[in-house]
C-alpha cells in the first residue's frame, strides 16, 4: 500500500493541532520567588496599581430605607451582607434608598434583580452615589410568587435583598401554588 503524501501532512498537523501548548495564560507562577517590598510583596503592589480607580469596600455596613406607598418608612438591617426576607405584592413598586459612607461621591454603584423583577425600570442599572455615600432605586417585584433578589455591588463586595412575594410554599405545595396562580 502506498502512502499519499497528503494523508501523512494532514495527520502530522492534526497531531501538532491537538497538543496544548505550554501556556499558563491566566496563572500566576507560584514558584516564582515572592520579593518583599515596602507596603507588600511586588506582585500585591502590582495588584494595587492596577486597580486604583476601585474603591475598598471595608468599614461600615450598608444601610437600606424601603420606602412603600402608603406605609411607614422601614429601616432594614444588615446581617453580614444579607437583610431578612422581605414581603411583597406582585409587581408592587417602591424605593431603596441605601447608605454605604465609604462610597465615594461619583463611584459607580452596580445593582441588579435576579429571578425577575426591575431595577428603575431595568434588570441591571448603575447608580452614582453621592457625597453621602447614598444612592436610590426604584425596585418593582415580579409578577409571579417566589423570590426576587436585589443584588448590590459595589468596590467587589456583594449585598443581597431579597423579597418575597405571595405565600411561602414548602416543596410539596409549590406545583398548588404555580397552579392557583395561573388560575387567577
Amino acid at each position: 500500500m502506498k502512502k499519499q503524501p497528503w494523508i501523512v501532512a494532514v495527520c502530522v498537523t492534526a497531531l501538532f493541532c491537538s497538543v496544548a501548548p505550554d501556556v499558563p495564560a491566566g496563572y500566576r507562577n507560584v514558584d516564582q520567588e515572592q520579593v518583599m517590598v515596602e507596603g507588600g510583596t511586588r506582585s500585591e503592589q502590582e495588584g494595587r496599581q492596577m486597580s486604583q480607580s476601585a474603591f475598598n469596600p471595608r468599614g461600615g455596613v450598608l444601610s437600606v430605607e424601603l420606602l412603600r406607598e402608603n406605609r411607614a418608612k422601614e429601616r432594614l438591617v444588615n446581617r453580614s451582607g444579607n437583610f431578612a426576607i422581605q414581603e411583597a405584592d406582585a409587581l408592587e413598586t417602591m424605593t431603596l434608598r441605601f447608605r454605604k459612607p465609604e462610597v465615594p461621591e461619583g463611584k459607580a454603584v452596580f445593582v441588579y434583580v435576579v429571578h425577575g423583577g426591575r431595577v428603575n425600570g431595568k434588570l441591571a442599572d448603575s447608580i452614582i452615589a453621592d457625597k453621602d455615600g447614598v444612592f436610590e432605586i426604584a425596585f418593582q417585584a415580579g409578577p409571579h410568587s417566589g423570590n426576587y433578589p436585589v443584588v448590590v455591588r459595589y468596590g467587589g463586595a456583594e449585598e443581597v435583598l431579597e423579597f418575597w412575594v405571595g405565600g411561602r410554599p414548602t416543596d410539596g405545595k409549590r406545583e398548588v401554588m404555580r397552579a392557583m396562580e395561573v388560575a387567577k
